[in-house]
């Protein structure tokens, strides 16, 4: 784990608030001012001398810290939000990002180049596919709670706001695992309740 610095910044007070905006850290002073923080209202923009470094106060003093998780033992996951070079790499093929030609994707453990994610997706595409059924019944797709792919049988969430344009309509939808193509539609049942309505006690006598 790397030691902290000490920030060489004479502008700079414990009083403080800072604000990241990437690897740029942006002080104010003033917290009554509740305008959104950026470099043009900033008291001071400080740019750390590596990218995984961020500001920290420390003791009172703002100190340059090691951001990068896997520096700090800790493992990649979804919120890793500044790597160092070092591990800023594919978590399969450990290819640096700086060497990448197209957007990497994001994931659990750390982002995975587009050549790896792709290979990933077909070993899991296929080892669906063989999984299921030879023959294949309509009917075991029907009235589901959850639906799920009649190609793979993949289960997925449907957003709310989704619903209302599958009710009593079809939409085709591309399954993300195997990549066939199918058709949903939500079907509403209505239902009915007809309670007796109460009445006062002195009115009993007349509903008998």
């Amino acid at each position: 784990m790397q030691a902290p610095i000490l920030i060489n910044e004479p502008l700079l007070t414990p009083d403080m608030k800072r604000t990241r905006s990437g690897a740029t850290q942006l002080f104010r002073k003033d917290y009554k001012d509740r305008q959104f923080t950026s470099e043009e209202n900033a008291d001071v923009v400080l740019r750390p001398p590596e990218r995984h470094l961020f500001a920290e106060l420390i003791g009172g003093q703002w100190c340059w810290v090691n951001g990068c998780a896997e520096c700090n033992g800790k493992p990649r996951d979804w919120m890793t939000y500044i790597e160092c070079d070092k591990h800023d790499v594919c978590r399969t093929c450990k290819t640096p990002r700086s060497q990448l030609t197209e957007s990497p994707w994001g994931g659990k453990h750390g982002w995975q180049c587009k050549p790896c994610a792709e290979i990933e997706h077909e070993a899991e595409k296929v080892e669906a596919l063989a999984a299921m059924p030879e023959e294949h019944d309509e009917i075991d797709y029907r009235l589901e709670d959850n639906p799920r792919c009649p190609y793979c049988d993949l289960q997925f969430e449907v957003e709310s706001e989704e619903i209302d344009g599958m009710v009593n309509s079809e939409q085709e939808r591309e399954c993300e695992r195997c990549d066939d193509t199918f058709t949903i539609e939500a079907e509403v049942s209505v239902t009915y309740s007809t309670p007796r309505i109460k009445r006062a006690a002195q009115g009993k006598e007349s509903l008998r």
